[in-house]
Formats: structure tokens, C-alpha cells, sequence
């Protein structure tokens, strides 16, 4: 299964950026979830599972008090200008925050008293880029100010292109159209977001037809969530923020369904998403 995934449904090329985080006690923060939630303000972001048993990732049991305050102040190394719109996750919580324009981030009240924030590039034509660092705290007293750095320059988004032709490779039918996977992997920039293994499908109404017709040839039920061999064309369009939530790093737009089988071959084995 895919790490938690952010839902939010766009068609568009490019988005716009997400607001910048402010207060916790202000700025409600974005739910992380499964991929199969249903589309809401609350769904979740494509922000990897966090390892609970690695030692930079241990959390105090006690939570802060309501009037402390956590705050990470975000700057380039190279620069030293603050960093906007860089993605905060405290390890082992279900949500995520954004450093704002002066590059900082309160979380107040309710925060492990020790534990650890996971920083990742700002990215804004998704909602998150690959994580970048992580940085250890103790909360003492009212305010706990960290001050860190990142090198900005690695974080410059890819930019968005467009492939057409053939696709071959392998579709899991369980993320709405589905979550497909080429014969050769995803093109290597997709690691620069929070989802790098597949990309979401956008069928037309023809491909659907074709689909549905090729699936009842092939003998595989339609309320089947196995993965399935595909071949197909259409246009592989990325990286950004596509599907539900923004959630993959690439959408392709079928146009033609040519084949659908549910074994694989040798030269185009079966992929998977762990």
C-alpha cells in the first residue's frame, strides 16, 4: 500500500500554493491518512509513515502544556533568508504544518514535550517536497525556539513536462481510475515530492469503455483491487500535485486502452507500491 497520501482532487497543470502555516492555535493543520478516505478539507497529505522505532523519532509521553510553545525558525544556509512554505512534521503525528513567509512555525500546547520535526522542501506545485532533515527538541519553559537551516538551492521544483505514446506496466484499480506504475519505474524527478511510485490515471470515457470491456475479456472481476497488467496510450504529465489531493507526483491521461491482463511478464513484472 501507498504511504499515507494526500486527497485533494485537481485536474489542473499547475497549482497554486497552499497558505502559510501560521499558529497552531490559528491554522488548523492537515490530516494524514489512507488513500481510500473520501475527498475532504481534512484528507490526508502524501507525507511518508514515520518509523515510531527509530531513536530520532522517540516522543515523550507527556504532552506540552497549553501555554507552551514550540517554535522553528527555518532559514537558507546559503542565503540566510527564511524558507517559505518548507513542510513540518512533529515524528509521529497524523498532520502537517508549512513554515510561513518569515520562515517560522508555532505549535502551542499539546506537543510531545520531547520529540523530533521533520523538515522537507518547500514545494508549490504540491503540497510537500522529499524530506530533507530532522531535528531533534526539548521543550523547556513557555518557548522553545529552534533556529536550523536548509540548503534551499536542492530543493528548485523539476519542471512540469508532458510525454506521449505507449504505456505499459501495472494498474491497481483501488485509487479511483487507479494508481499505475510503468514497465521502467516513475522518471526519477517524481522523488522530488511525497509520492514517487506511481502516477494517478485519468481515463477518458473512451478508455473507460475500453477498460471495462478489456477487463471482462481478460476474465477479472470488476470489484477486484488486485494489481493487473496494463498497456495503453496516452500523455504521462508531471511532477506536481495530481489526483485525489494532490496526493501523486504524476497523472496519465489515457486516451486508448489496448490491453489488460491479470498476469505479467518477464520483461514487465509486477510492481509494487511498498
Amino acid at each position: 500500500m501507498l504511504a499515507p497520501l494526500l486527497l485533494v482532487s485537481c485536474s489542473c497543470s499547475q497549482r497554486p500554493a497552499a497558505p502559510a502555516a501560521a499558529a497552531a492555535s490559528s491554522t488548523p493543520a492537515r490530516q494524514i491518512g489512507t488513500a481510500h478516505a473520501a475527498p475532504s478539507t481534512s484528507a490526508p497529505l502524501p507525507v511518508a509513515a514515520i518509523d515510531a522505532s527509530d531513536p530520532a523519532h522517540a516522543t515523550d509521553a507527556a504532552p506540552a502544556a497549553a501555554g507552551q510553545t514550540l517554535r522553528i525558525a527555518l532559514v537558507d544556509a546559503r542565503t540566510r533568508q527564511p524558507v517559505y512554505h518548507a513542510g513540518l512534521t512533529l515524528a509521529g503525528a497524523t498532520t502537517l504544518q508549512w513554515t510561513d513567509r518569515q520562515g517560522r512555525y508555532d505549535w502551542i500546547g499539546g506537543f510531545p514535550i520531547r520529540g523530533a520535526i521533520e523538515i522537507r522542501c518547500p514545494a508549490l506545485r504540491a503540497e510537500v517536497g522529499r524530506k530533507l532533515k530532522t531535528v531533534s527538541y526539548v521543550a523547556q519553559g513557555q518557548l522553545t525556539a529552534l533556529d536550523t537551516s536548509i540548503d534551499a538551492g536542492t530543493c528548485a521544483e523539476p519542471p512540469e513536462r508532458t510525454s506521449g505514446g505507449m504505456f505499459a506496466g501495472t494498474l491497481f484499480p483501488y485509487y479511483g481510475h487507479g494508481a499505475f506504475i510503468p514497465c521502467g519505474g516513475m522518471p526519477a524527478d517524481a522523488t522530488f515530492y511525497g509520492n514517487a511510485k506511481a502516477a494517478w490515471v485519468n481515463m477518458s470515457v473512451a478508455a473507460t469503455a475500453q477498460y471495462n470491456a478489456a477487463r471482462k475479456t481478460a476474465g477479472i472481476d470488476a470489484a477486484t483491487d488486485k494489481p493487473m497488467h496494463v498497456e495503453w496510450s496516452g500523455r504521462l504529465i508531471g511532477p506536481g500535485g495530481y489526483g485525489l489531493q494532490g496526493a501523486f507526483a504524476y497523472r496519465l491521461d489515457v486516451d486508448a486502452v489496448g490491453k489488460v491482463t491479470a498476469g505479467f511478464t518477464d520483461d514487465c513484472p509486477a510492481a509494487s507500491l511498498q
